[in-house]
């Protein structure tokens, strides 16, 4: 055999294999593109949602830790108060018993 026709054979092989099976392959890769396409988007959203619920749960752990020290601090001012008022009757009375001996 001479170099020619091995180059003839070989070019021959390769319009026949490349027209064929390209074409299928090409809408093989399409279908799995779009299946991964599909799956990506599936995870995509999957942590999209987990992470805003997250994000929601500590937001609402903060909010009920505020409003929390909130009611203390207000329950702490309201004792804080009702003792000034007890000590300033006192000393009214004090004041009174001290006028009138």
């Amino acid at each position: 055999m001479e170099l020619e026709d091995i180059y003839e054979n070989v070019e021959n092989d390769d319009i026949k294999d490349t027209t064929g099976p390209q074409t299928q392959n090409h809408s093989q890769d399409g279908g799995k593109d779009g299946k991964c396409r599909g799956r990506r988007c599936l995870v995509l959203m999957t942590v999209c949602l987990g992470l805003i619920c997250v994000l929601l749960l500590v937001f609402i752990t903060l909010q009920h830790i505020t409003i929390t020290a909130e009611r203390d601090l207000s329950k702490s001012y309201k004792n804080t108060v009702e003792e000034f008022n007890r000590t300033i009757i006192s000393l009214q009375d004090n004041y009174t018993d001290l006028m009138t001996n």
